[in-house]
């Protein structure tokens, strides 16, 4: 075997490393939106639900961007075919997740249509915004929140990758990042609004008034996207000053004490922590760097586990929670479901493409 054929091979695991960090990312997920802990042990629900969950998405965006500035290089045009893919699954989910979110809508018709008219008598807007409000609230559950609340994730990352792809192609990336970066802060004020000033929180309540939450492409997705995209860019320059993975137990003592921080304090939400930023870097590096812990399995295999994972475990979590399971026993059901159902989509899938 030459030198060439060694280096596609490691290159080849370091990128299973990837995906099986991946599918625990999906599989956190689960357990983080069932919340099987919520009423036994409120530490613990705390850990996951405001910390451990809160890593999964911006290693997705991270990853994405890494991975299509890898695939650009090579294919000037490969975003073309991205986009396709993934629209054609957000709107297929899209349509699957459609009779939960009316039947959502039917049981919460009179909380939403008190916010809705508490929103209306706060602003005031002229009669002609009524017959729009329809269209604009299409509008934000396409391009913004998702049919369902996974899959905003969507509609976030095809608009965030390409802004990135895009804006690279005129102008480089390194005011992006910065500009990103800024956005993100922003976002950022969801989670930490309880360090903000009263005359900040007022300025504020504008927009969470009417977007409720910064967990979208601008202010969330845009940043880890084109931080993936210019950490693949710059990969040749990267210093690293102490080993990846002490910088790594760096990064999780930094995480810890980010939650320790914002525990007792107000939050609007805890969807973007910003010690989560070198944690994503320092995972993603020491996992493409580690040596291949299966390096047997198919990468793209595991890839689609996680991403069916994703997908599904809202519709699993609705038939457990009807079924009302509670504790450890919600999560080996869920678990068990998720991965019976994502085992026959793959393989239904694979039968297809090769039929």
């Amino acid at each position: 075997m030459n030198s060439q054929q060694t280096k596609s091979n490691q290159l080849h695991t370091n990128y299973t490393n990837i995906s099986l960090v991946k599918l625990i990312m999906s599989l956190i997920i689960v357990v983080f939106h069932l919340r099987p802990f919520h009423n036994i042990y409120p530490n613990l629900d705390y850990f996951i639900n405001s910390g451990l969950g809160r890593i999964c998405v911006p290693f997705f965006f991270f990853t994405s961007g890494y991975f299509i500035a890898q695939k650009e290089e090579i294919n000037p045009h490969y975003l073309l075919n991205y986009n396709k893919s993934n629209t054609k699954t957000y709107l297929i989910w899209s349509c699957i997740y459609l009779p939960l979110l009316i039947s959502f809508c039917s049981d919460n018709y009179y909380l939403i249509e008190s916010n809705v008219q508490s929103l209306f008598y706060t602003y005031n807007p002229p009669l002609i915004v009524y017959p729009l409000a329809l269209i604009i609230i299409v509008f934000i559950l396409i391009l913004y929140s998702g049919v369902y609340y996974h899959l905003w994730f969507y509609p976030a990352l095809i608009l965030s990758i390409n802004i990135v792809s895009k804006w690279n192609k005129k102008y480089g990336l390194s005011h992006l990042m910065f500009l990103s970066f800024i956005l993100l802060l922003f976002g950022a004020t969801e989670t930490y609004w309880g360090f903000l000033s009263p005359s900040v929180q007022s300025l504020l309540s504008n927009y969470y008034n009417v977007f409720f939450t910064t967990r979208n492409f601008l202010f969330f997705g845009l940043f880890y996207v084109c931080f993936g995209y210019t950490c693949y860019q710059k990969r040749h320059q990267l210093k690293v000053i102490v080993s990846l993975k002490h910088s790594l137990i760096l990064s999780i003592i930094l995480f810890l004490f980010d939650l320790i921080l914002i525990k007792n304090s107000k939050r609007l939400n805890s969807n973007i922590l910003l010690s989560v930023i070198p944690f994503t870097y320092y995972i993603f590096f020491v996992a493409m760097k580690s040596k291949p812990l299966l390096s047997h399995i198919d990468s793209k295999m595991i890839s689609s586990y996680s991403k069916y994972i994703y997908l599904i475990h809202p519709f699993v979590i609705f038939l457990v929670k009807t079924v009302q399971f509670d504790g450890w026993y919600s999560i080996i059901v869920a678990y068990s479901i998720c991965l019976l159902l994502t085992r026959t989509i793959v393989t239904f899938n694979h039968s297809y493409k090769y039929k």
